[in-house]
């Protein structure tokens, strides 16, 4: 068994889901903050710009059986807007 997660933004959870959908049997879905090659980002709030370094994101966890790994992994990295694919364990 294999423990897979992955790091997405918020806007992309239901393709990932859809992808994922024939190839495990659930997934966990978390919503986290954090930032990437982004660092935040800068808004203007009552005309004081503002800076959000941590943005938010869903993180997907799931565990698999160890040959439905790359199915996996292959189904994340189709999704050029994936921002983390970790195996651990």
């Amino acid at each position: 068994m294999k423990k897979i997660e992955c790091i997405i933004r918020p806007d992309r959870l239901i393709e990932i889901q859809e992808a994922l959908n024939g190839i495990t049997t659930g997934i966990t879905v978390t919503h986290v903050k954090g930032y990437g090659t982004t660092k935040g980002e800068t808004q203007i709030y009552r005309g004081t710009p503002v800076t959000f370094n941590l943005l938010p994101k869903i993180k997907i966890e799931m565990v698999i059986s160890e040959d439905k790994v790359e199915e996996v992994r292959g189904s994340n990295r189709n999704n050029p807007e994936s921002l983390s694919n970790r195996q651990t364990g």
